[in-house]
């Protein structure tokens, strides 16, 4: 066994588990959020993300200490809810 393959081995199977569950739901930042609802050639201003929590009007967060970080399935969630028929439909 390799080095590396016997610290993977000794890696606790809930630890692994909360590994994988984080690697198929990204953190992105204010940046990579702005890029990823508004388009790369148009993102969504952080000063715009910064207002939208503190009215409660965009994505869910999370906040460690200083740190503000958006999951990609909260990201898509916020899309999927924005999808409308017509300019005349109300948000819920």
């Amino acid at each position: 066994m390799t080095e590396q393959s016997q610290s993977a081995a000794m890696i606790d199977p809930a630890q692994r588990a909360l590994a994988m569950k984080q690697a198929e739901d990204p953190l992105y930042g204010e940046a990579e959020t702005g890029v990823e609802l508004g388009g790369r050639n148009s993102p969504i201003p952080k000063s715009t993300l910064r207002y939208w929590r503190q009215t409660g009007q965009g994505p869910r967060f999370l906040k460690v200490g200083r740190l503000i970080r958006y999951r990609y399935s909260d990201l898509m969630a916020f899309k999927e809810a924005a999808i409308r028929q017509s300019t005349s439909e109300t948000v819920d």
